[in-house]
């Protein structure tokens, strides 16, 4: 079964997240769409060698079952795991975790962005399994055939701090939203080793915004450089290429 979930670095690879059962039937890359789901328009131009793969049952007890129904779009390939394209509409967004999700991903589009290693996990229609720290927004990135969009670089993690950055697109067309997720590559630099240790026994604690602030200047120095910026807008121009919307 197939897994959105990070590209780690400080765990063994990806596999590691589960996902919510897939709708059983045909193989993924011709997986029609449920009239359940008719309300999802937006898909790519050129399927190509991507697959369609519909998650739209949901198992209370299964992680990432508080998110809306979804169709993927991915290349299956070993490699691009991290890359696709997630698909919901707000008329899909019923359930009091779906409606709380929508909103968050509508106010990462057109509300002021969070601030530097905020989590935003909650915002995400696809991908089950890790946390998504917020760490910058990246301009120069356009998808063409939405109202409105945003681009930014993330990490994503299991257990943070961060080292792997990813490039993000929330978009929406109409009354559909869509996620495009890609590898932007890594943080630069050593994550310093008190981020990693657990604190000695009868240690006393370090403040909570302590903590935050020596990681927030972690984020900044080791994975918001104008390096990984640069990268990011190429990562982002391969991806809007690869995810070309039908008109």
């Amino acid at each position: 079964m197939r897994t959105y979930g990070p590209t780690l670095v400080l765990v063994t690879f990806v596999g590691l997240a589960s996902s919510p059962a897939v709708t059983q039937g045909p193989p993924a890359s011709r997986q029609a769409i449920p009239k359940a789901l008719s309300a999802i328009k937006t898909a790519p131009a050129e399927m190509g060698h991507l697959e369609r793969i519909v998650d739209a049952e949901r198992n209370l007890e299964d992680e990432g079952s508080e998110r809306p129904p979804v169709i993927y779009y991915d290349q299956a390939r070993p490699k691009d795991l991290g890359t696709f394209m997630a698909v919901t509409d707000l008329s899909l967004c019923q359930r009091p975790s779906e409606r709380e999700i929508c909103a968050a991903f509508r106010k990462m589009i057109s509300g002021p962005l969070p601030a530097v290693g905020d989590d935003i996990s909650n915002s995400r229609i696809g991908g089950v399994g890790y946390a998504t720290i917020f760490l910058a927004r990246v301009d120069g990135v356009q998808l063409a055939g939405v109202d409105r969009m945003v681009a930014f670089i993330g990490g994503d993690t299991q257990d943070g701090p961060v080292t792997q950055v990813v490039l993000y697109i929330y978009a929406q067309s109409g009354s559909n939203l869509l996620q495009l997720v890609t590898s932007a590559g890594h943080c630069h630099g050593r994550v310093p080793d008190r981020f990693l240790q657990e604190p000695a026994p009868g240690a006393k604690p370090i403040p909570e915004a302590k903590v935050r602030a020596e990681e927030d200047a972690y984020y900044r120095r080791a994975c918001m450089n104008e390096a990984t910026l640069r990268q990011a807008r190429a990562a982002g121009s391969r991806l809007v290429e690869l995810f070309r919307l039908k008109p």
